[in-house]
């Protein structure tokens, strides 16, 4: 179960669930820091095999701060945009091309 408040705070449940939900495990979870991002997104794409340079996976981490979710589901879309089209993607910076992803 989860929630975005503690058990003892919960209202509308028997005294025997709350009982047994204070019992599991309580974890305060917060929005990922950029090192932790980036972790993730260069974990995401070395288990499917996809080569991204490094600039661009800080540029993603710094964009997307607001849940791992979200980050996952970027790399996500980019994963399949570029094995749909089967061909490296290209993403323009202001001071030049830059790869983003290719097929490794």
């Amino acid at each position: 179960m989860t929630s975005d408040c503690a058990p003892r705070e919960l209202a509308g449940f028997q005294e025997r669930l709350l009982s047994r939900f204070k019992w599991g495990l309580t974890a305060d979870l917060q929005q990922p820091d950029l090192e932790t991002r980036i972790a993730i997104i260069q974990t995401k794409l070395q288990s499917e095999g996809i080569l991204m340079d490094d600039e661009v996976i800080e540029y993603l981490a710094h964009s997307i701060d607001t849940n791992v979710r979200e980050l996952e589901g970027v790399i996500v879309s980019l994963m399949a945009q570029a094995s749909l089209n089967r061909k490296e993607m290209i993403l323009i910076w202001p001071n030049g091309p830059c790869r983003i992803l290719s097929a490794g």
